[in-house]
């Protein structure tokens, strides 16, 4: 054993992932390497690459080559199998559950193109996004990690965290200006593989030519300005897909995107509205043209100002109006598209639901947006007669400056108090309607595992991330929440809101209703238009008329969103162990994780010497590997301490009910037990139930005692993929918020829905066999509210038939229901997130 760190990093070290480390310019215009490597000064700016007087470089970045790695991944041969195993499936007709069953999955694979039909071939995803490894309110500080998804990878292991590649680091404090010098090295990487580069297949143990590209660039709406070179929510046309135009509003000194009706069917009744729209006027156009090919390459010539010839004034008029400020060092890659940028559902729902959040609440409802809705001529309800400004003079003490004041933008809880007294507008929850809807999201039960923890998010907003935002909007909750609360056009229009971020979130996308999702959509961006005031109308809220294309060509948005990134930023941010030189830190603890995974998934490191998490990676490369089908049953096993128990005389009876309708070794037992009983000559003095008899073997004679009374009862169980229930004594204790509430599973959509509540989890056996089941008390049916589209049920009244409590498996139950009991009505229990009309 080696007797120090040093000694024991030296005897892997030529095992570990290959880092380079560039130099690159202190204002970001080249990096220092291939034919600029032994430059002295910037070619572009003439800036030292030095530190004056020493050899230290003024700014650097990380780089870990990506083709050893994937070399080095083939050679295992459980994860050679997983990465071609992709194509078994084939194209889905209608129901479409991960992007390996997309049509645009399948088409890259197609005989004649680039791959030539061989699975072996991978497909890659790439992200960038910056982020902060300290306390965001003590410093300012950004580094950008490059990371790599391979797509060919099941979904299961896709999104574990070890199986992402860190390529590329870049450093802080600042954000990079010029995004080429970092990106460079990576593109020439991609070069190669576009080629092909030898590598050994561990599987097959043959040599092959393994090719790669990056099928979706995944990036929030600034990476994809910097990435792209867009020119960003300034620019008068700063959509990356069509040409939609901004108008620059005076009032709320930002540009706004209106225009929504034009997506909207020629006959729609919202096209001819003259009165509620900000332009007053008749909608007869089209939707805007989109870009093409032809026209981004041209307008990143153009637009460059490393080759242009325009002046520098000029250049930048035509930079704002084409939306583009040069050209993308992605251009260099012959497969490289502009229509590549998918469009994450993270950031741009998170906008969408902040800005309507913000008008609601007051946060983002100014003095300055109720101007510009007067200069529109909408809303004369909430005009107010004495404008005043939103910013406010703060005295300060500034000796030797002579200046006694300055200007000061109003805080959040500024511009709140500030919106409670202007006059209430129809979208507005005034201060008794906020402390209303907190009460009733605090009153919310939600799953084990949820992510948003149930409190008030109206009087005051706080620690709040993108998973919870997009949960509160799809699962239903601010539905309830809003209940009877703003004018009904608003409230309708909120709700429509929910279901179509709840659809566009879907898990599972129905390839078939996306035309009817993609006019609710419109229709829903044209309503948000006519109803919210037109400063939430941003380049990002209009975002989300391209998505539709994407989720028909690669299926559901979970393929292509930013939560992994954002949880490998924080696994990253745990990485710095000297804020110093926070980057070096990083990359050295990756290097070594990923070494780490290698010898674990290669079956190099002895048992018990691998950390949890690279366990369960390994347990489901195994699976994989074994081909392991979907189970056609679900399968359950119980958590948590169990306690022995006697079934009560009637929970016997409700048992021995279960094993008559669903065990058909007992239903075979039974009906061999009255073929006997009636050639027997007792028949006539016996009944059947206390009938014995000498010639019945012992698995008759279980069978004609019925189910045992005792069993082990639990309060928690899990699922199949991860799905964990809890009972109801779990959510009786005090200050639980977890919900036991299910329903019936696989039940359509309609008016009513059969909803119960798990009381506890029983496992017996009967019969040879092990049994979990789910002892649930049965509702009246819940209906559905015509208002909210939510379901309800009267909870004071159990269903007046003999099965209203009953056995039942795991299978039969839908997932753990996110619930709520309205403070002010008690008796009737609310289900948020039973269905979903998109998805199977």
């Amino acid at each position: 054993m080696p007797s120090s760190w040093d000694e024991a990093r030296k005897l892997i070290d030529d095992l570990l992932t290959p880092k380079e480390t560039i130099h690159v310019c202190v204002n970001d215009c080249v990096a220092f390497r291939k034919d600029r490597k032994d430059m002295k000064r910037c070619p572009v700016c003439k800036e030292d690459r030095y530190v004056s007087g020493t050899t230290r470089p003024r700014k650097k970045f990380h780089f870990l080559p990506l083709v050893p790695r994937l070399r080095r991944l083939y050679e295992i041969k459980a994860f050679s199998h997983l990465l071609s195993k992709h194509m078994d499936s084939g194209v889905a007709n209608d129901i479409v559950r991960d992007i390996h069953d997309s049509p645009g999955w399948h088409r890259q694979f197609e005989q004649g193109g680039l791959f030539e039909g061989d699975p072996r071939h991978l497909l890659l995803q790439f992200c960038q996004d910056g982020m902060n490894p300290f306390d965001m309110r003590k410093n300012a500080y950004s580094m950008s990690p490059q990371l790599i998804k391979i797509m060919n990878l099941p979904m299961t292991a896709r999104e574990k965290l070890g199986f992402l590649l860190l390529v590329g680091l870049i450093h802080g404090p600042k954000e990079p200006k010029n995004m080429d010098p970092y990106l460079e090295p990576l593109v020439d990487e991609l070069l190669l593989l576009l080629e092909g580069v030898w590598a050994f297949d561990g599987l097959r143990k043959e040599a092959f030519k393994l090719k790669a590209k990056i099928l979706l660039y995944v990036l929030d709406f600034v990476g994809l300005c910097k990435c792209a070179k867009s020119k960003g929510p300034g620019a008068v046309s700063p959509c990356s897909k069509c040409w939609i135009k901004g108008e620059y509003s005076h009032k709320l000194s930002k540009m706004v995107y209106t225009g929504a009706r034009r997506y909207l069917e020629p006959d729609d009744p919202m096209r001819k509205d003259t009165s509620n729209f900000p332009d007053k006027a008749v909608e007869d156009r089209g939707p805007p043209r989109l870009r093409t090919a032809g026209e981004m390459e041209t307008l990143s010539n153009l637009c460059n100002p490393e080759t242009t010839a325009m002046p520098k004034t000029l250049l930048a008029t035509v930079q704002k109006a084409a939306g583009k400020t040069g050209r993308e060092e992605w251009r260099r890659l012959p497969t490289y598209s502009h229509e590549n940028y998918v469009v994450d559902m993270q950031h741009t729902g998170t906008d969408v639901i902040e800005k309507v959040h913000g008008v609601m609440v007051g946060d983002n409802d100014t003095e300055a947006v109720r101007s510009e809705e007067r200069r529109l001529g909408r809303f004369p309800e909430c005009w107010e007669q004495n404008e005043e400004d939103e910013w406010e003079d703060v005295e300060q003490s500034n000796e030797g400056t002579g200046l006694s004041s300055k200007k000061k933008r109003m805080s959040k809880e500024q511009r709140k108090r500030a919106a409670d007294k202007m006059k209430p507008g129809p979208w507005t929850l005034t201060k008794d309607d906020r402390k209303k809807a907190d009460s009733r999201s605090a009153a919310v039960k939600v799953p084990v595992h949820f992510g948003w923890h149930p409190r008030g998010i109206f009087v005051r907003l706080s620690n709040m991330k993108s998973h919870d935002w997009k949960q509160l909007f799809s699962h239903g909750i601010m539905k309830f929440c809003v209940r009877g609360m703003m004018k009904e056009k608003q409230r309708d229009t909120l709700n429509l809101l929910c279901d179509v971020l709840s659809a566009l979130c879907a898990p599972i996308v129905k390839m078939s209703r996306l035309p009817q999702l993609e006019k609710d959509i419109h229709r829903c961006l044209a309503r948000l238009e006519r109803d919210f005031p037109v400063t939430i109308m941003t380049v990002i809220v209009h975002w989300m008329e391209h998505i539709i294309p994407y989720i028909a060509e690669y299926g559901p948005t979970k393929a292509y969103w930013m939560y992994l990134y954002e949880r490998m930023n924080s696994f990253i941010s745990g990485r710095v162990k000297n804020r110093l030189h926070p980057e070096a830190t990083v990359v050295e603890s990756c290097r070594i994780y990923s070494f780490v995974q290698y010898m674990a998934l290669g079956g190099f490191l002895p048992e018990g010497a691998v950390p949890t998490t690279t366990a369960q990676q390994m347990a489901i490369v195994e699976r994989e590997e074994d081909d392991e089908q979907r189970p056609t049953e679900s399968k359950t096993e119980l958590s948590g301490p169990e306690q022995q128990i006697q079934l009560t005389t009637a929970q016997t009876t409700q048992l021995k009910d279960f094993h008559i309708k669903h065990t058909p070794e007992y239903q075979r037992l039974r009906k061999q037990l009255r073929a006997k009983y009636l050639h027997s000559p007792s028949k006539s003095t016996t009944s059947f139930n206390k009938w014995s008899s000498p010639k019945l073997n012992t698995e008759e004679r279980e069978a004609m005692a019925g189910p045992s009374a005792h069993g082990m009862k639990c309060l928690r169980a899990v699922r199949d993929h991860g799905i964990e229930y809890r009972c109801k004594d779990a959510e009786t204790r005090a200050g639980s918020v977890v919900s036991s509430y299910v329903a019936v599973e696989g039940q359509q959509m309609g008016s009513q829905v059969d909803v119960g509540r798990v009381n506890f989890f029983f496992r017996h056996s009967f019969l040879g066999e092990e049994f979990f089941l789910a002892n649930v008390t049965w509702f009246p049916t819940a209906t559905r509210d015509p208002a909210s589209g939510l379901l309800r049920s009267d909870t004071t009244r159990q269903r007046a038939t003999a099965t209203a409590t009953s056995f039942c498996t795991l299978s039969y139950i839908s997932h753990p229901l996110v619930t709520a009991r309205d403070p002010d009505d008690p008796t009737t229990l609310w289900i948020l997130n039973f269905d979903n009309p998109y998805t199977c």
